[in-house]
């Protein structure tokens, strides 16, 4: 069997403190690397739940159109019952005050 040198220890020494330097800065990289892809999985969630809400919006803005004709038509039926009303105090009005 051979002997191992002092220095051939001091280089090994020297190379295992050199891999668990490498080791911790790969532990950092990688726990760098795990909050950044957390940041992104609540980002995606974030950009999905947006989606969903204007999915939502979008649906009740169709249906909000689809009712708008009737909504004109009821409308102006109420603006043509406003107007009669309005013409019958006016002629009541008119006929109280004697101008009728």
């Amino acid at each position: 069997m051979t002997e191992i040198s002092a220095q051939e220890w001091a280089s090994l020494r020297e190379d295992i403190g050199e891999l668990k330097d490498a080791m911790k800065e790969m532990a950092k990289a990688m726990e760098r690397l795990a909050r950044l892809e957390e940041r992104d999985i609540e980002r995606r969630s974030s950009i999905d739940r947006a989606f969903s809400e204007i999915t939502k919006l979008e649906a009740r803005v169709v249906a909000l159109e689809q009712q708008a004709p009737a909504s004109n038509r009821t409308n102006a039926w109420i603006d043509k019952f406003l107007w009669a009303v309005l013409g019958v105090c006016g002629m009541f009005i008119a006929k109280k005050l004697g101008m009728v």
